[in-house]
């Protein structure tokens, strides 16, 4: 029973290595209230600096995937999560500029490469870059479902893909890689910044890269136009409180996304400005992770602000975990986008109709005072001019809160209206 610590110790090493992600360690009811002298625990399972396990690709590869940078015409880089466990915001954001190609980082890279820089390919207009590069350079990114596994239209199934991340078997696995770099994204990174300046793979003109600006100022003037017709909607539209929260957020904020509907919409809005800023639910799309993780959010990031879009259904199945954060005194603040419903409705998505009952729960429940008894900052929104009030007092209540949002029960995600800026015009 003296290896108890080294176990715990691996499962740590495990969760923190590549392929970063759960560790579960069962400990025995009668092992976990042994008592034993420290003295004669076992050895082993060292603890190590973050950066001390990390390995670089080979050499050769590396100058390989330079020269089909330099001779391709619209170069991609694809940032994955590999960029955000590596800590390799700032070499991939000099390599960026080192070289002048585009950047679309995905998941928890988002914002690796601001997304109000020059070269950040934002993921609401991604399909003009991603479904037309050349040469894709992906780093510690998985082409998953959200990405259509790489697919045309939404990649460009004729480029030549430069896969680098630390776990082999990751490579070739969604998309056939013409190279493989095995190795950690931050020392890849470093490699491709090296042999990118001998051979003088510079910034040059290009038309390429000029778009970037072009599609950028279309979305944002589509954006302004949606939003003045969506502006005074009532029942309150899931636009206005996209735009209206993510203007009372703080540039350092952490937002964690636990609501199909509201996803769509937070992230039209929504300028990413550093690695791990966005916190979503993972490939599978579940609910009732916000709060959980908003818990840890603030652990992590103790002082900053830390904010979780939900749906009904998610506070519905982990909101009792804001009592968690009352009790350690833990400001997290949720904004609840309540449409009395689990999901879209059936006009949007006629596919599930005679296939599944409806998704509809008891209408307009006052969420905001089932969480003030608990001594919650609460507050309830059916109005649109009162979302921003609201916002304001939340976020400067000091303690975790909730913002009870009322919104259109018959309005979901954008996607389903058949583009990315959303057909809805009710």
């Amino acid at each position: 029973m003296d290896a108890e610590p080294d176990y715990l110790r691996q499962a740590f090493r495990e969760a923190r290595s590549a392929p970063q992600g759960a560790a579960l360690v069962e400990i025995p009811t009668n092992v976990l209230y042994h008592q034993g002298d420290p003295a004669e625990q076992r050895r082993g399972a060292a603890v190590y600096p973050a950066g001390a396990l990390r390995g670089q690709a080979d050499p050769a590869s590396v100058d390989e995937a330079i020269a089909l940078l330099r001779a391709a015409e619209r170069p991609l880089i694809a940032a994955g999560d590999g960029v955000f466990w590596s800590d390799a915001a700032a070499e991939l954001r000099a390599f960026a500029e080192a070289t002048g190609i585009p950047v679309y980082a995905r998941r928890a890279a988002q914002g690796a490469i601001p997304e109000d820089h020059p070269l950040a390919v934002r993921g609401a207009w991604k399909k003009a870059f991603t479904g037309r590069a050349d040469v894709v350079l992906a780093i510690g990114f998985k082409f998953w479902s959200g990405e259509h596994f790489g697919a045309a239209p939404t990649w460009n199934e004729q480029a030549t893909y430069i896969q680098v991340d630390a776990t082999p078997a990751r490579i070739g696995w969604q998309v056939p890689a013409h190279l493989a770099l095995v190795g950690d994204a931050k020392l890849v990174l470093q490699q491709l910044i090296a042999a990118a300046a001998g051979a003088d793979l510079t910034p040059r003109p290009s038309p390429w890269r000029d778009e970037i600006a072009t599609v950028r100022a279309n979305f944002t003037r589509q954006l302004d136009e949606r939003a003045q017709r969506h502006r005074a909607h009532r029942p309150i539209h899931p636009d206005r409180l996209a735009r209206e929260l993510c203007a009372a957020l703080d540039p350092d904020a952490t937002i964690i996304i636990d609501s199909f509907t509201m996803s769509g919409w937070v992230t039209q809005w929504l300028t990413a400005r550093f690695a791990g800023q966005v916190i979503d639910a993972g490939p599978l799309a579940p609910v009732g992770h916000g709060i959980g993780m908003a818990i840890g959010a603030q652990l992590a990031r103790p002082g900053k602000q830390v904010v979780v879009v939900i749906g009904d259904g998610g506070l519905g199945i982990g909101g009792w975990d804001i009592e968690t954060a009352l009790r350690y005194r833990l400001p997290i603040h949720t904004v609840l986008w309540n449409n009395s419903s689990w999901g879209p409705s059936f006009e949007e998505m006629p596919l599930l109709k005679g296939r599944t009952d409806p998704f509809n729960m008891l209408e307009d429940l006052r969420y905001d005072q089932m969480f003030a008894v608990m001594g919650c900052h609460a507050e309830h929104v059916a109005e649109p001019d009162d979302i921003a009030p609201a916002l304001a007092r939340a976020f400067a209540s000091g303690k975790a809160s909730l913002v009870n949002v009322i919104g259109h029960k018959r309005i979901g995600h954008p996607g389903l209206g058949g583009n990315l800026l959303g057909s809805t015009t009710v």
